[in-house]
């Protein structure tokens, strides 16, 4: 069965050719767009343009439908207005292409008779040809490793293990790009709008036994087979973490999803029940949603709750210190007293003057003396009490500088990490461009070390990942049902 299912989407996620209906050598159309953007990303496949008169689009040979190619087509993105999607699924279907991703809104989502009319009939051409549709009104498809980005122009990440589907394309974009942002490869990125033919489910099928995608990330405003929907994600959240962001919670959001896609939101309480069953981790946005991924990325799997921090690293101090405690006990977590063996130990080489022993560690009157910086850390992360270690370092403030500085501190990280195995956090507050921050995130993130702009943010992060990973534990201690690992 999954050879299968990963036989189906083959052509869907990995095509060897694609027609790009619309490009056009006068205009920019999205279309247009599109095409560029898969000769900027690299695709390694054929591209055909496909344009009812040009004979060249892009430098490449164009021709009038997609039949009319002569060679093989795996793949069509469509970017016509809806009076011509009808036709295009027939010629699709006569050309033997496998799916069809279409840009094209004016369906379900108008809330209007003819909308929904229009779309059920797209929907019934898919069943009579085979074409599956992608869409209507979406971004489409994104696979790094195929070099198939997201979006005309959009972003191409790294190839990685987190999947991502979204009922938005502008959500999907944002946590694309959040993730990215964070040093973290991607899989898969869909964002399927109306989802007339496949849906969410569909999609989640594929993932549960895609090799390449071991943590999944969701947003969706409501789904057609609910059911199913909660069967899948019961089953595949025992081996792949599952991280959901549901909309429409109030009544004027469902309103919203209902005009956005066609969707139908359901009820939150709902929802959430329903995660809490089956152990999934729900998120309230696209800033939490980007922060679970990461935590799971980084830190799995992890049941500790003991959190030591050092803090006042090239800033901050004392206040940063209890705001740390604050967020991190009102998450369920604790900040356990280092040992007395730890507090001795660092009262020998950390000045006493200002600093505090006892965690949160004070390191602001180390300043830039980077051996006691990194024998600091060791203790820390070193006591016997603490199963995880919070860093707050003004990362912004020394990036840009001579390197020197900023290479040194993070040598004393990676060491530290490196010695002792145990989970590292980074918190260091946003003030510099995402582009700015990026190699520098990067490096840490290929080091295991996640960077959040805020101690809550983090906390909650560590909080989801612990959660998960101990109903993971209990499930397996259940009779006759062991989780796979």
């Amino acid at each position: 069965m999954a050879r299968d299912i990963l036989k189906e989407f083959e052509r869907i996620f990995f095509p060897q050719s694609i027609a790009v209906v619309g490009a056009s050598p006068t205009s920019e159309t999205a279309a247009t767009g599109w095409l560029a953007g898969l000769q900027r990303s690299g695709y390694k496949g054929k591209l055909y343009p496909v344009h009812p008169t040009a004979m060249e689009v892009l430098g490449l040979k164009a021709y009038p439908r997609v039949s009319a190619i002569p060679g093989p087509v795996d793949f069509v993105l469509c970017g016509i207005p809806r009076d011509g999607v009808p036709e295009l699924i027939r010629d699709c279907g006569r050309k033997g292409a496998k799916g069809l991703y279409m840009f094209t809104a004016g369906f379900a989502e108008l809330g209007t008779e003819d909308g929904r009319r229009r779309q059920e009939e797209i929907a019934r051409l898919s069943r009579e040809t085979g074409v599956r549709l992608v869409g209507p009104n979406c971004i489409g498809i994104s696979v790094p490793k195929h070099h198939v980005p997201y979006g005309g122009g959009g972003t191409l990440g790294e190839a990685g293990p987190v999947a991502v589907l979204s009922h938005s394309g502008q959500v999907g974009g944002r946590t694309y790009n959040g993730l990215v942002e964070r040093g973290i490869g991607l899989s898969k990125v869909v964002s399927y709008g109306n989802a007339c033919d496949l849906d969410s489910p569909d999609y989640l099928e594929y993932l549960e036994v895609d090799p390449d995608t071991k943590y999944i990330g969701m947003y969706f405003e409501g789904v057609r087979e609910g059911r199913r929907l909660f069967e899948l994600m019961k089953r595949i959240n025992k081996t792949k973490p599952i991280v959901i962001w549901k909309a429409g919670r109030t009544a004027v959001g469902a309103r919203s999803a209902a005009s956005h896609t066609g969707s139908l939101a359901g009820s939150d309480v709902i929802w959430s029940a329903m995660a809490r069953q089956i152990g999934v981790t729900k998120v309230e946005g696209p800033d939490e949603l980007v922060d679970a991924l990461s935590a799971f990325y980084h830190l799995s799997p992890f049941t500790g709750y003991r959190v030591g921090v050092a803090a006042g690293i090239f800033g901050g101090g004392g206040g940063v210190s209890v705001m740390s405690s604050d967020a991190i006990t009102s998450e369920g977590l604790e900040m356990p007293a280092f040992s007395a063996a730890t507090q001795k130990d660092l009262a020998t080489f950390v000045p006493l003057a200002g600093s505090i022993m006892k965690n949160p560690l004070d390191l602001s009157p180390v300043g830039r003396n980077f051996p006691v910086l990194e024998r600091s850390f060791m203790a820390a992360a070193g006591d016997a009490n603490v199963d995880i270690l919070f860093m707050n370092i003004e990362l912004d403030g020394l990036i840009g500088g001579t390197g020197r500085t900023l290479d040194s501190l993070l040598e004393a990280v990676f060491n530290t990490k490196r010695a002792l195995g145990k989970p590292i956090v980074l918190v260091s507050p946003l003030t510099l461009a995402g582009a700015e921050r990026r190699p520098t995130v990067k490096r840490l993130a290929e080091a295991g070390i996640p960077v959040f702009p805020s101690f809550e943010r983090a906390a909650q992060a560590v909080f989801w990942v612990r959660r998960y990973w101990l109903f993971r534990r209990e499930l397996a201690k259940r009779p006759g049902r062991a989780a796979a690992s």
